[in-house]
C-alpha cells in the first residue's frame, strides 16, 4: 500500500468517524492528516524525479561505455600497429646500410638497435 492511500484511508477514517473539526483535537487531526496529504504528494514528485534522474543517468553510463570501449578499440589497434611496426621496420633497416656521418667525420652508426633483426 502506498504512502498516499494509507492517507487516504486515514481521510476516510476520520471522515466516517464524524471527526469533529471544531475541536481542539479534531482540529489537531485533521491538520496532521492534511500534512500527511501533502508530504505523500511530495514523495510521489520525488519517486518520480528519482525515476527520471535513474534513467538520465543510465542513459550516460551507456554512451561513456561506448566511449571506452572506441577508446580501448583504438589503444589496441595502436597496440597492433606498433607490434607489426616492430616486426616490419627492424628487418628492413637490418637489411639496409645506414651509416652515419658525424659532425667530426667518423663513420659511425649512432642507432645501432635500429639496425638489428629484433628489437631491444
Amino acid at each position: 500500500m502506498e504512502i498516499s492511500e494509507k492517507v487516504a484511508y486515514l481521510k476516510g477514517l476520520a471522515e466516517g468517524l464524524a471527526l469533529d473539526t471544531e475541536t481542539k483535537e479534531g482540529k489537531l487531526i485533521a491538520a496532521i492528516i492534511d500534512v500527511l496529504d501533502e508530504m505523500s504528494i511530495r514523495f510521489e514528485d520525488i519517486d518520480d524525479n528519482l525515476v527520471d534522474l535513474e534513467d538520465g543517468l543510465d542513459a550516460v553510463s551507456d554512451d561513456l561505455s561506448e566511449v571506452e570501449e572506441a577508446l580501448y578499440e583504438m589503444d589496441d589497434d595502436d597496440e597492433e600497429l606498433d607490434d607489426d611496426a616492430r616486426d616490419v621496420v627492424p628487418e628492413c633497416l637490418a637489411a639496409a646500410d645506414f651509416g652515419y656521418v658525424s659532425a667530426v667525420g667518423h663513420g659511425v652508426n649512432r642507432f645501432p638497435w635500429l639496425f638489428r633483426a629484433s628489437p631491444p
